[in-house]
């Protein structure tokens, strides 16, 4: 037989050939189970004629004959042959071994003998150009499945080739054409997504994909539209697997995505970007596990790498994670973590056209509320919130918007206000640990309130109960006495309109209280008001008494002496932080000196001291007042009135409530109840009232207030009466 397979020749569709010298196949009629013309139809097969099986198609009479036509060189498959390719040095460039044969030894007379494995119906299937899109699919598809089942044992044997010289010493090891068409020329089907139009690449450009692959991936790589499980075959073919990725590639590949920029370059703008949440989490996330922090540090420090899905209103109607969207790439300084006061979003779409350039960074958590620890930690290091200028602009912004009075959009202003002060605090100052609550409030920063007032000095952000916006040039005041804003309303002062807020400057706290009822922190608006200097009109208000016809009271000394005791035990147990201001102030000792007089007739000149001008005067007639907490004057016409009279409440509680607007309301209340108790109206006893109003004793060390009760008038002396001497008549001695 071996004698008749060089001459022997068999009838097949191209008629006569010997399957030596021209490759032959069978049909399905030879048991063959690839139909090759039919699922292989860009290559021209030669197949053998089936008429060597006549009629009788019997699986014993068929395999004979399979036999026998495979001893003469007839195939099932692919045929590959070995043959000497002999090519000049100046035909390697259009040779299979254009990219390597510059490593190669040069032969000495400048010609290559290459002992190759050639595959001409290989070439030609994979680039044949008269197919259908579908039979190209199909023919892939049956290539590829050809390749893996023959790989091991047959098609592996043929990836080598010899690079020898002209006395056929082989100069260096190289592959085969065979091979290299099979990884160089673009025939393998890929597919982004399961709706994609296939597309023919190299193994090199192809993944196989896995689901922990596509997490990282997503659809922004071609992925293998067929599987395939020989990993001998994968890795000859240089598909990429997940044993493939790393590190490097996931950060190659987020380049890629993120900038036009080549490696190397600082990437100033980020691109436009479609794709899944999901998809980035798992990318940051696979990141932040296996990459080193300076690696990602200095990553993401060059590259705008941040990405940002394009949605109005984040909080409200958040994306989908798992529906690709449309966003952008930005560098992380461009980013914040969030906006607590939401107002960046609220104005978005005003500050489009607004005069003032107000920054539209946009914020992470939103969409990364799960990974905080990625973006907030040291590697990234993202900004927690917008800077101090950022908030600047918007609050410039949305003073722009609002027409005065308009106590709904002021609340916006106010907010801004508490951002602000909130960001004067050196949080550095903070004490940590249970020993130290009462010293748990940051103190407030010089540096950032200094650059806060520069910005914002010459700027008309203050709304005033004028209805006009100023500036803290302008001098401003914020009205914790209603009576001085009265008299001082028609003077041209500028009083702070708080609007709905109603939120005193120096409203008292338990240590660890919050206050936030208008959605906001009134602490931090508080710290704003004092890094801009306004203050109290009542600090700024020098006062001078005139009276006329002065004389004690022992009358409102007694009232005084009653009372004392009971605010003592009201401010320590219900405003504790006034309380500690007063006993700074000494309040014991100048209770203990005060002096009680009623007067004919009583005025107050008041002088407002106003940054550089001239302090403005203001005078009137009163019924009583208090002198700098040592002389409580009153109207010798009121003296009777003195335990129900509301001016004389007023002045009680101006006294007493430092400045604190909800204190004197407090206090103002208290002596409404406490009155009536005093005067023994409510028939309870001492202990029973205390108790209903909360009040429990003071701590042993407080130096107990009081105000001496006055002496009694000196009683008259008794005066002495003289009885007069009773004279008796004498008698009248008649005669004998």
């Amino acid at each position: 037989m071996e004698e008749l397979k060089d001459v022997v020749q068999v009838i097949t569709n191209h008629g006569l050939v010997n399957p030596i010298k021209q490759a032959t196949h069978f049909t399905p009629d030879y048991g063959n189970k690839l139909d090759l013309q039919r699922s292989l139809p860009g290559y021209n097969w030669v197949l053998l004629d089936s008429c060597y099986l006549q009629r009788d198609r019997q699986p014993h009479h068929v395999s004979s004959w399979q036999k026998f036509f495979a001893s003469l060189g007839v195939l099932h498959s692919l045929a590959v042959k070995k043959e000497k390719v002999i090519l000049q040095e100046n035909e390697m460039a259009n040779s299979p071994w254009s990219r390597v044969y510059q490593f190669w030894p040069k032969p000495e007379d400048g010609t290559y003998y290459v002992e190759d494995y050639v595959s001409e119906e290989f070439h030609g299937l994979i680039t044949a150009q008269n197919l259908t899109d579908n039979q190209k699919l199909h023919q892939s598809q049956t290539l590829l499945q050809l390749l893996e089942e023959e790989w091991d044992n047959r098609l592996s044997k043929y990836t080598n080739a010899n690079v020898c010289g002209k006395d056929n010493n082989v100069l260096t090891n190289t592959h085969s054409s065979f091979a290299i068409y099979m990884t160089t020329l673009p025939w393998l089907p890929a597919i982004r997504n399961h709706i994609d139009t296939p597309v023919y690449l190299t193994g090199r450009d192809t993944y196989l994909r896995t689901d922990k692959l596509a997490e990282l991936l997503a659809n922004h790589v071609y992925y293998l539209m067929f599987s395939v499980s020989n990993q001998a075959l994968i890795q000859h073919l240089k598909v990429k697997t997940i044993g493939d990725v790393n590190v490097k590639v996931i950060l190659d590949h987020l380049r890629n995505w993120c900038t036009d920029e080549e490696e190397g370059e600082i990437a100033k703008r980020g691109n436009h970007f479609q794709t899944t949440l999901t998809h980035m989490f798992k990318v940051y996330a696979y990141l932040q596990q296996e990459g080193s922090p300076s690696q990602i540090q200095q990553f993401f420090e060059s590259h705008p790498a941040v990405f940002v899905p394009e949605c109005a209103d984040p909080r409200r109607f958040p994306p989908k994670i798992d529906v690709p969207v449309n966003g952008k790439f930005f560098h992380k300084s461009e980013v914040f973590w969030h906006d607590p006061s939401d107002l960046f979003v609220k104005y978005a779409e005003s500050a489009q056209t607004s005069r003032i350039q107000v920054p539209q960074r946009p914020q992470l958590q939103p969409f990364y509320y799960n990974h905080s620890d990625f973006f907030l930690g040291q590697t990234l290091n993202i900004e927690v919130k917008p800077k101090m200028t950022d908030y600047i602009a918007l609050l410039l912004h949305v003073v722009d918007t609002i027409t005065l009075p308009d106590h709904r959009l002021l609340q916006d202003v106010f907010k801004l206000y508490a951002v602000l002060g909130e960001k004067c605090l050196d949080t550095s100052s903070v004490n940590s640990g249970p020993y130290h609550q009462l010293q748990d409030v940051p103190k407030i920063s010089q540096m950032y309130s200094r650059h806060l007032i520069s910005i914002i000095e010459k700027e008309n952000v203050f709304p005033t109960k004028s209805n006009k916006w100023v500036s803290l040039q302008d001098g401003i005041f914020f009205s914790d006495d209603k009576h001085l804003e009265k008299l001082y309303q028609d003077k041209e002062v500028n009083f702070l309109d708080i609007g709905e807020s109603k939120v005193g400057v120096h409203r008292s706290k338990r240590p660890g209280q919050k206050q936030e009822t208008k959605g906001y922190n009134e602490n931090h608006w508080r710290v704003f008001l004092e890094v801009c200097g306004i203050p109290n009109v009542s600090d700024c208000v020098d006062q001078e008494f005139v009276t006329v016809s002065y004389k004690h009271c022992p009358d409102m000394q007694t009232f005084f002496h009653e009372i004392v005791p009971y605010i003592q035990l009201f401010l320590y147990n219900k405003h504790y932080a006034v309380y500690c201001r007063l006993k700074e102030d000494n309040m014991a000792a100048l209770l203990k000196t005060m002096q009680f007089g009623q007067v004919a007739k009583l005025q107050v000149i008041y002088q407002l001291k106003n940054k550089e001008s001239t302090p403005i005067q203001a005078q009137e007639d009163v019924v009583c007042g208090v002198n700098n907490k040592r002389e409580f004057y009153i109207d010798k016409d009121y003296v009777d009135e003195i335990y129900n009279y509301p001016d004389v409440r007023r002045e009680i509680k101006m006294m007493f409530g430092h400045g604190d607007t909800q204190c004197q309301q407090d206090i103002n209340n208290f002596l409404r109840i406490l009155v009536p108790f005093i005067l023994g109206q409510t028939k309870e006893s001492e202990e029973i009232f205390l108790d209903n109003q909360e009040l429990g004793e003071l701590d042993d060390e407080e130096v107990k207030w009081e105000v001496d009760k006055p002496a009694p008038p000196p009683t008259p002396p008794t005066p002495t009466v003289t009885t007069p001497p009773i004279l008796f008549p004498q008698p009248v001695i008649m005669g004998k």
